[in-house]
């Protein structure tokens, strides 16, 4: 019996951009396969904060022995069109439709002057606003919330990814507040935690490009699921059984007390 991964979280998993087949959970089967442990996959993708339940159900279905979570991504998704909808409060109640992704860049230098100086004026203008676009308190309690949640079922070993690199300097500030949770909460209800967020691209990769590190500002590209897929495999596989090993399918670590 090969062993059980379940991978639960945003629109990376989905293949946004790039397609499935080029996205994480295939990636990161195939270079299981190629290390002589296959393993069998479930799939929860456009998983927000605020429905830990579609975590738990699957956990309570599928008896993983590691699960891995691509989680808070929506929630930190910072942006200035987001945040007048909430001003507005014409906020859509769906978990991501993609109405606020940024225009495409196809082909634009994500390294040159424009794209930089784009960038600036947006860090400027939300640091002349005393940088209001994403509430961390609330972040914070959403985000606990569903880990408790995820902890108290039979999730397995759980291996929880922190944020992901993009281009977009105001995403990725937005990105980098949010970070520290990410560690600390997984030390705190016993998960693995793993560091994609310095992951770099390569000093060729310069241009937006489905095919290259950076999709667009803030979706990866093929060869950026590919360098997450690396670190995602690496952390699995001290984890994982062998195939055909009985082994039980184990709940996470004790909850730390504060």
């Amino acid at each position: 019996m090969k062993p059980r991964i379940l991978m639960a979280g945003g629109c990376h998993l989905a293949g946004y951009l790039v397609g499935r087949d080029a996205a994480i959970p295939e990636v990161v089967l195939g270079m299981l396969a190629a290390q002589g442990r296959p393993a069998d996959l479930e799939l929860l993708t456009h998983v927000p904060l605020t429905h830990p339940e579609r975590v738990t159900a699957a956990c309570n279905r599928f008896r993983p022995h590691v699960t891995v979570l691509q989680v808070g991504h929506y929630e930190s998704q910072a942006s200035f069109v987001k945040w007048l909808r909430q001003k507005k409060r014409r906020r859509s109640k769906k978990a991501s439709r993609h109405g606020d992704d940024p225009p495409k860049f196809e082909g634009v230098s994500w390294r040159g002057a424009p794209f930089r100086f784009w960038g600036a004026c947006k860090r400027a203008a939300d640091a002349l606003l005393l940088h209001p676009l994403i509430n961390l308190a609330t972040f914070e309690e959403k985000f606990l919330s569903f880990l408790e949640a995820v902890a108290a079922s039979p999730c397995g070993r759980v291996v929880m990814l922190s944020p992901l690199p993009c281009a977009d300097p105001l995403a990725s500030y937005y990105r980098s507040r949010v970070a520290p949770l990410y560690p600390a909460a997984a030390s705190r209800f016993g998960f693995e935690f793993l560091n994609c967020f310095d992951i770099p691209a390569p000093p060729a990769d310069h241009r937006f490009d489905v095919a290259g590190f950076h999709a667009d500002p803030v979706h990866l590209g093929a060869a950026g699921h590919r360098a997450v897929s690396r670190r995602v495999t690496l952390a699995l596989l001290p984890l994982l059984p062998e195939a055909g090993a009985q082994t039980p399918v184990p709940n996470s670590l004790p909850i730390h007390a504060d």
